[in-house]
């Protein structure tokens, strides 16, 4: 869905612009959907992963634009193989709790866990 421009080089720290992200348009789309649904599990729902941003929107919106952009990069930590062993709703939630993806994660895991690590996608 989200992948890397063949040729375009991306520097893995910049997330203030678009580059290296295809179908920029449904991008924005997917950030709006997961920043709206957040808001009723920050606001109300009990997963601490989501809870602990009531009061930050800002940091809330900054990281998970960070997070979309590195995810639809292909850059750590969502560039982490899938095993064997583990089916994609577990291979999300493994993500779960690391520092470097805070959000993303929680969102995945809990609406669409049928959202496959990028290495599968074609």
């Amino acid at each position: 869905m989200f992948q890397l421009d063949e040729g375009k080089p991306t520097n893995g720290t910049d997330v203030s612009d678009m580059t290296g992200i295809r179908h920029v348009s449904t991008f924005k789309k997917v950030i709006t959907f997961l920043a709206r649904t957040a808001h009723q599990e920050i606001h109300h729902g009990s997963k601490p992963l989501l809870t602990k941003w009531k009061g930050r929107a800002s940091a809330f919106k900054e990281t998970l634009l960070t997070e979309m952009k590195k995810y639809a990069r292909r850059q750590y930590p969502f560039n982490q193989h899938l095993s064997t062993e583990t089916a994609v709703f577990g291979w999300w939630k493994s993500l779960e709790g690391s520092e470097h993806a805070q959000i993303l994660p929680a969102r995945i895991s809990f609406l669409v866990p049928g959202i496959v690590p990028n290495e599968l996608q074609y």
